[in-house]
This record gives structure tokens, sequence and C-alpha cells, in this order.
């Protein structure tokens, strides 16, 4: 098994003007198993004048898991089959594997299986912060149903690959499913990657010269 530390080339496309939250992650390559293992600590920051019991993250990469999610629904409904008839391994999803800690229970909605919940168990009380830590592989699909993955020349063009948090606005969790519409709307965050790793929240572009 070969695994890699992963190089970015980074297309910057940001854009807040200030940041609501912070998160911090690792990220390594399984380039046989096309995945990523990501270690991620996201700093949940509470500006509004609620308490949170639950919080919410755009899991976008977990939108190529099934024939059932938003996005396989809308390329059958656009007549783009290859998704349809591709094998489960050319798909993609997110599998995170500490699913219930003393802190948090991870959970989906049913109609937005690309939307991850966390049931605090403790609530974040208006103007405070609170951090949670979360362990995840993604598989990446490849690049032939939106243009995005593993391409045939062994090359990375990711987007959307990591959790990141929703925006909470007029005392609602706002979240969307991924339809490969280009209209990701997440909360405003500092994005920080490991001295190896760099990423914006637009898109990467990986090359397989990955280091020694």
């Amino acid at each position: 098994m070969k695994t890699r530390f992963l190089v970015f080339l980074t297309l910057l496309l940001s854009i807040y003007g200030w940041s609501q939250h912070q998160t911090n992650l690792v990220v390594k390559l399984d380039d046989d198993a096309r995945e990523l293992t990501i270690e991620q600590e996201i700093t949940f920051v509470n500006q509004s004048d609620v308490s949170w019991d639950k919080v919410y993250l755009l899991d976008w990469a977990n939108a190529f898991s099934n024939l059932q999610t938003p996005l396989a629904i809308r390329l059958a409904e656009d007549f783009k089959n290859r998704f349809e008839f591709s094998s489960d391994d050319d798909k993609g999803f997110t599998d995170i594997s500490r699913l219930n800690t003393e802190n948090y229970i991870v959970s989906r909605p049913k109609s937005n299986p690309d939307v991850v919940i966390l049931e605090l168990l403790e609530p974040i009380a208006p103007q405070t912060s609170r951090g949670v830590n979360i362990t995840y592989k993604v598989k990446i699909p490849l690049d032939d149903f939106t243009g995005y993955g593993k391409s045939s020349d062994n090359e990375y063009l990711l987007k959307y690959w990591y959790l990141h948090p929703a925006p909470f606005v007029n005392g609602e969790w706002q979240f969307y499913s991924h339809k490969d519409l280009n209209d990701f709307y997440g909360a405003p965050t500092d994005e920080h990657f490991s001295s190896r790793s760099f990423s914006s929240q637009g898109y990467i572009l990986i090359k397989n010269d990955y280091p020694s």
C-alpha cells in the first residue's frame, strides 16, 4: 500500500472578509485505494444569541456514495448515465471513523446524506467557542462524473473534499446538498493545513509528483 503526503497546487478562490470558525487539517493520500485520511480539528465560534446543541457540516464528498443522493438523482435527470452504471469502487464516499464520542454524536439528515449533524452533548453557549476533532476517510471518485476526482492520467483534481461548517443565519442552520451546480455555501472559516498539505475552499490540483 502506498501512502503519500499530498502536494497541492492551489487555485485560491477566497472570499470572506471575516472568519467565523477555524479548521486545521492533516491529510494523507493512499494512492492505491484512492483514499484520503483526514484528521480535522474544527473550532466552532457561536456568534449568535442562542445556544447550539448541534452543528451542521457540509460533507459533499459523500454525495457520490450511492444512487439515491441528490447528486446522483440530478445526474440521472440530466441523462448523465456514467455514474449510474459505474461500479461501487469508481464512486466516492466519506467514512467517519469516530462516530460517537463523549462530546458529540454523528448523524445525517435523511434527505441529505452529504450533510453531517454533530449532536453536542454540551451546547455551545452564545459568544463562546468549542473545538471538535474528527478523523475520517474520503474515497475519491473517478473524474468521469463531475470533472473532479482521479483522472485516467493518475492525477487528482478535487473539489468539496473535506468537512466544512454550514452557515447559521437568522437563527437557523442553512445547508444544501451537492448537485454539481457550483453553488457551495459554507460558513466563513479560517483554514489551516499541515506543512505538507495546503488547499483552499475552491479547488485543488494534486500533481502526481509526490516527494519521497
